[in-house]
């Protein structure tokens, strides 16, 4: 926790400062930049924009803490127990990852595919083979579970990366909006990233715990935004801890973002 804790108490310049002499020998390949309170690095040769996370520990998974915070939102959730296990001092090495979801726009200029899209400031769902191509065609990757789940907590130890009770409909909307094109008008997370509830692709295969075998199944994280407005306790999909197979997908077609390795 050290390096997160030094990066965190840095100020806005300290922490571009940092961020460049990470970069230094590929210092053509980004702009650094202060936008909005956060520090955007954007990946010129794809216009990319992404956010430093720092290294890290944290407990990964539902602690006794986070399931007391969600029995007081609903005193009848159930959870598997062995599906959000908690795993103590899990370890994050730094990376950059993708400020949004990867958008609709930037599918259709990189991916040849026949995919409806909406609008094109929205989130882009796509099939994993389609992600996969995507990402050997940029250089980049999905993020592995634990470090989507390290990002989204952003330091936090609650719930939700928003806190451990859920706020209003007004503000919930601010975090489960799939609507990129105007981000002042959404909320992010500590590290600056933004709609990490629309569901999204992770790198890893799936397995039920740690002591499971991995099915032919990925890691898919994030959601709670996917069953806005809710019925009942959809909420859950927004707790840091959720998890599920993307054997549950509909048509097999999930958000994602991306990482770009410092190491």
């Amino acid at each position: 926790m050290k390096q997160y804790n030094k990066y965190n108490e840095y100020d806005s310049n300290q922490k571009r400062e940092f961020v460049q002499e990470k970069l230094k020998s590929k210092k053509e390949l980004f702009c650094v930049k202060n936008e909005m309170d956060d520090l955007v690095i954007t990946y010129l040769p794809y216009n990319l924009d992404f956010v430093y996370i720092p290294e890290g520990e944290y407990d990964k998974g539902l602690s006794l803490k986070e399931r007391q915070q969600a029995k007081r939102i609903n005193k009848d959730v159930i959870f598997e127990n062995d599906e959000l296990e908690l795993e103590k001092g899990v370890h994050v090495s730094d990376f950059l990852v993708t400020r949004t979801p990867i958008l609709n726009s930037f599918v259709n200029q990189h991916i040849r595919i026949n995919y409806y899209t909406g609008e094109e400031n929205f989130a882009a769902y796509i099939k994993k083979e389609n992600v996969d191509f995507l990402c050997q065609k940029l250089g980049l990757r999905l993020p592995y579970e634990a470090e989507w789940e390290y990002f989204t907590r952003a330091g936090s130890t609650d719930l939700f990366a928003f806190g451990k009770e859920l706020p209003n409909d007004d503000e919930l909307e601010k975090w489960l909006c799939f609507d990129f094109s105007d981000l002042s008008k959404l909320n992010k997370n500590k590290f600056g990233v933004y709609g990490i509830y629309t569901g999204e692709w992770c790198g890893d295969y799936y397995k039920k715990n740690n002591c499971s075998l991995a099915t032919d199944d990925f890691v898919i994280k994030g959601g709670g935004a996917y069953f806005w407005p809710w019925q009942s306790d959809e909420w859950i999909w927004c707790m840091s801890a959720m998890r599920m197979s993307s054997d549950g997908l509909i048509d097999g077609e999930c958000g994602f973002r991306l990482v770009y390795d410092l190491n």
